[in-house]
């Protein structure tokens, strides 16, 4: 049993075990130096046997959310790899711009600027295959941005105080292309009054005597919208505001195409997926908006080396990330979740 090694410094490679109970090597701590190719090669009496493997490290970002002036404000996702994306909310102008760095790892920056002067809070959402992030800056009044899954409960709070010193709950809830839907509660009379309010799939989360709070039994993509929420009392008024965001899942495929072409699609996602390839190659990505407020995202594929034995595309969604390839020499696609 004998081993022999050429031009193999790095120490950080071992054997799992030995190489004659296993083939399999392993890297303790991986680094982004031990990028590359693997390749295994095993001599048998019924022959040879090769399987290549492209080691990509991620490294996750960095996240930072500072205000700055006349509306702005700057989100940056640190040295990651690969590049993060960012998202805004609510809705403005923004310009993001990418920095490479010698050792792989890209710097993202956006600067966001929005145009209402009543706007309480701004998120960034940072987008990467190794976890995603929300950062908020509270700008006027107690507000913040709910995401929610489609399909999972969301509980919609009101600002805590003692029930025996309210005097009158208000919501008013403004869903997308709906005209606001009031729901004012008296706690003297307990009469609880609606007004342009035809969703029975949101109801108070017990009882207006014993909570202010609202609750979406499942989420829907037509839920997305602002709720606020005021409580008057003696001491004073308080104002809490949802801006309740639905996210839904995209349904990923992968398909092998003609002349070293493969698709690779996010079906109606919200907000729409990122799509990442590998090995490097290019391609065409386009995006298509429904009306529903989902993004089917689709990336046409291209790789020029006529010996690439595997493509992965990699689907980053707020929801969870997906990894799916092709082993183009025996036609399996495997899917890996994040």
């Amino acid at each position: 049993m004998e081993t022999n090694e050429t031009n193999c410094t790095d120490k950080r490679l071992t054997w799992v075990f030995t190489p004659d109970q296993s083939p399999v090597l392993q890297i303790n701590a991986v680094t982004l130096d031990l990028e590359g190719l693997y390749s295994c090669e095993i001599a048998t009496a019924k022959g040879n046997f090769l399987r290549r493997q492209d080691l990509h490290v991620l490294v996750p970002a960095a996240v930072t959310l500072l205000p700055g002036e006349n509306r702005t404000a700057v989100c940056e996702a640190i040295a990651g790899k690969p590049a993060a994306q960012i998202f805004w909310t609510p809705d403005g102008d923004h310009i993001t711009k990418q920095e490479s760095h010698s050792n792989g790892t890209m710097t993202v920056r956006s600067t966001y600027h929005w145009e209402q002067n009543n706007v309480s809070a701004v998120f960034c959402v940072v987008s990467h295959l190794t976890g995603n992030q929300t950062l908020p800056i509270e700008l006027n009044q107690v507000s913040d941005t709910l995401f929610v899954q489609m399909g999972a409960k969301a509980l919609l709070c009101c600002h805590p105080s003692p029930m025996t010193e309210t005097v009158l709950i208000r919501w008013v809830i403004a869903l997308r292309g709906q005209p606001p839907c009031r729901i004012i509660y008296r706690a003297e009379t307990k009469e609880s009054n609606e007004t342009n309010c035809t969703d029975k799939r949101i109801t108070w989360a017990t009882t207006p005597d014993q909570s202010p709070d609202l609750l979406i039994n499942a989420a829907a993509v037509d839920h997305d919208g602002l709720y606020s929420c005021d409580i008057l009392t003696p001491q004073g008024n308080f104002q809490e505001r949802h801006d309740l965001q639905v996210l839904v899942p995209p349904a990923v495929t992968l398909l092998p195409g003609e002349n070293r072409t493969a698709v690779c699609e996010a079906i109606a996602g919200k907000p729409a997926a990122q799509i990442f390839w590998t090995p490097d190659g290019n391609h065409i990505t386009m995006q298509e908006s429904h009306s529903n407020g989902t993004v089917t995202v689709r990336s046409i594929y291209h790789w020029e080396q006529n010996n690439v034995s595997a493509v992965f595309c990699f689907a980053s969604h707020p929801t969870g990330n997906l990894t799916l390839s092709i082993e183009l020499n025996q036609g399996k696609c495997l899917i890996f979740k994040e």
